[in-house]
């Protein structure tokens, strides 16, 4: 008799994230998320008790971020200026 193995099915990609993956995509804290939903700028669904938000609504709030011009730390340090800070943003260090 011969064994044949079963293999699972790729996964398919989810439209909706939750709380905890929204917060990885957009690099926020879970407090400000909840600030951009409650603001209504990030649309959010609920599903029993819990929250998801569509990726493409997190997308679009990508989008609809201004662009700012990204200027070399140097001349920050030599034009005396402080790199701004936003509550709930994560910042790599």
């Amino acid at each position: 008799m011969t064994t044949t193995a079963i293999s699972k099915p790729p996964a398919i990609p989810s439209p909706m994230l939750s709380v905890a993956e929204a917060c990885e995509y957009l690099k926020v804290r879970k407090s400000f998320l909840y600030v951009l939903i409650g603001s209504g700028d990030l649309p959010a669904r609920k599903l029993g008790t819990r929250t998801f938000i569509l990726k493409s609504d997190a997308d679009d709030l990508i989008e609809s971020l201004p662009q700012t011009p990204v200027r070399d730390a140097r001349t920050k340090a030599e034009d005396g200026g402080e790199t701004p800070s936003y509550p709930g943003v994560c910042t790599e260090e």
